[in-house]
């Protein structure tokens, strides 16, 4: 049995695009490197550095957390395309709010 041939289409990925994207929106967000490299909870500033150069790519966790400390969808960072779903599989909640700790809690704080 012959199947029909589909040819897809797949998007191809700039690294040095990417990072051109993420600087943008960092700036954009007045954030420096250091201090999206503390909320990434990166070792260090590198890997923000390389992101910017485009010598590598954040990880799918990574690129999750810049989703939402840019207000964005990865699409965009990715491809500089903003995603047009008109159908979510999930009803989607303006309230809902995502929080970043960037320091350990202390342990003094009383409920």
């Amino acid at each position: 049995m012959d199947y029909p041939v589909t040819e897809m289409v797949y998007p191809v990925l700039d690294p040095v695009a990417i990072g051109a994207r993420i600087k943008h929106l960092r700036e954009a967000h007045h954030l420096s490197v250091a201090a999206l490299a503390e909320i990434l909870r990166l070792e260090s500033v590198q890997a923000v550095y390389k992101w910017q150069r485009g010598e590598s790519v954040p990880s799918v966790e990574n690129l999750l957390v810049l989703k939402a400390i840019f207000h964005t969808d990865v699409d965009e960072i990715l491809t500089g395309e903003k995603e047009e779903d008109e159908s979510p599989l999930l009803p989607f909640s303006e309230d809902r709010k995502i929080s970043f700790i960037c320091s350990p809690i202390d342990d003094k704080i009383s409920a």
